[in-house]
């Protein structure tokens, strides 16, 4: 009985040790795991610094995005005045308008790409909020780890005296620490957790860090671009002030083809209407010739007539005085007379004919000598070149048609090589090779006309020359 007694408490006293083996297991953890806890705090702290950092770069960023914005509208502004001007000035010039419109289109484009990376910063803000909010629960947790290791300290003091007072509380202390080794091994995990859980705060800020130095390097591709486009605005500025100038020249030019036209078509519109009234004014001499030569042989024909009656009525005189001679041969005598009277007949019209052809040879060649009389006149008077107006003449940019070229026109006049210019009027020739000519500033002439349902005319060139 003292033997099994004896064996018990040695038993009792082999588990306390046990006990205080598991303790000092369990303290050295606890020391090793507020080591590894003070760690992770330290790594949080380091975490919410680089989280602070990236907060301070963007606000940077986004200061300096303002000045940017403040810059882009700036020369936002100038490009509208310019444009305002540029649409004042030159409302007939569809080149300048199409610049322009490039222009508003890059502004457009670059405030869009403004706005993305302003969204982008914001994406970037809130990544880095929920880096420092994650932060904070890595906190809040090492926190609760820490309430739990002293709660677990005192479970494991309140073991060690319950060990110390029986064999019964040995055995209650054994079935503690294991489920003290249970609740360790999940505060174990727990904890793995929360280094995981630290580790991936650590993870986000790199990646914030990595984040705001590529903002950084989009900024500074940003600022170059813009100060390309800056650039590119001067540019098409002084585009836009060159082609005003070359505008001017071709609104001259133009001016002064216009005005050559008018008064090659006036020309046309004179002689065409002098022609007009000399071909009128032959027209009526010609019925009046016919009117009169048919009145001369009406009369004539008259007159022959009534000669011929007053004869027939003398022989009818005679025959009845004459009522002794034979019949046969007086009625071959009549038949003599009336041949012969037929004959002076025929002779009298042949006469009139001639006289009425000499007549009209007379008229046609007083008309001729008047038509001659009244062109010399006219080649006297000062206008000669109405009747034989001078080729018009134009001046522009010679562009071939290509595969858009006709037999009717192979090329097109512009007034100035800037993209958009206004068309003169097509070309073509078939003595010139104007391909010679082709994108060249030329003056070039020859006839000019306005073919039905052509939007600009035509001219057929004679001639070709550098201007």
């Amino acid at each position: 009985m003292c033997r099994r007694r004896g064996t018990k408490a040695e038993e009792a006293a082999r588990l306390a040790e046990e006990a205080q083996k598991a303790a000092k297991a369990a303290e050295e953890k606890r020391l090793a795991e507020e080591k590894r806890i003070a760690d992770e705090k330290a790594k949080a702290a380091e975490a919410a610094k680089l989280a602070k950092e990236a907060e301070e770069k963007r606000l940077a960023e986004e200061k300096r995005i303002a000045d940017e914005k403040a810059k882009a509208a700036e020369a936002a502004k100038l490009a509208k005045e310019a444009e305002e001007k540029r649409l004042a000035e030159e409302k007939r010039i569809a080149d300048e308008k199409a610049k322009a419109a490039e222009a508003a289109k890059l502004a457009k484009e670059a405030e869009e790409k403004r706005l993305a990376e302003e969204k982008r910063i914001a994406d970037e803000k809130a990544k880095a909020e929920e880096a420092v909010k994650r932060a904070e629960e890595a906190q809040r947790a090492a926190k609760e780890a820490e309430e739990k290791r002293l709660a677990e300290e005192k479970r494991i003091a309140d073991e060690k005296a319950k060990a110390a007072v029986a064999v019964k509380l040995a055995e209650e202390a054994q079935k503690v620490a294991k489920e003290a080794e249970e609740r360790r091994l999940a505060e174990e995990k727990r904890i793995a957790d929360e280094k995981a859980k630290a580790e991936e705060a650590a993870k986000l800020a790199e990646e914030a860090q990595k984040v705001a130095k590529e903002a950084e390097e989009k900024r500074l591709a940003e600022e170059k671009r813009i100060a390309d486009e800056k650039v590119k605005a001067e540019e098409v500025a002084k585009q836009i002030e060159e082609a005003e100038k070359k505008r001017m020249e071709a609104e001259k030019k133009l001016a002064e083809n216009k005005i050559k036209m008018e008064e090659a078509e006036k020309a046309a519109k004179e002689a065409e209407e002098k022609l007009k009234a000399l071909q009128e004014a032959e027209k009526a001499a010609k019925e009046a010739e016919a009117k009169a030569a048919k009145e001369a042989v009406a009369a004539v024909i008259s007159s022959v007539i009534t000669n011929e009656a007053n004869k027939n009525d003398d022989l009818k005189k005679e025959s009845k005085i004459d009522t002794n001679k034979a019949e046969k041969p007086e009625e071959a005598k009549v038949t003599e007379m009336a041949t012969e009277e037929k004959k002076e007949t025929d002779d009298k019209k042949e006469v009139v004919t001639k006289n009425d052809e000499g007549e009209k040879k007379e008229t046609d060649s007083k008309t001729a000598k008047d038509e001659k009389k009244e062109a010399d006149e006219v080649k006297e008077e000062p206008p000669k070149k109405v009747l034989k107006p001078r080729p018009p003449e134009f001046s522009g940019y010679l562009v071939a048609l290509g595969p858009h070229a006709t037999n009717s026109a192979t090329h097109v006049l512009y007034v100035s090589p800037v993209k958009g210019s206004k068309a003169i009027c097509f070309v073509v020739s078939s003595r010139i090779p104007l391909d010679k000519w082709n994108k060249k500033m030329v003056k070039v002439s020859g006839k000019f006309s306005k073919p039905d349902n052509w939007v600009i005319p035509l001219l057929e060139a004679t001639s070709i020359i550098n201007d």
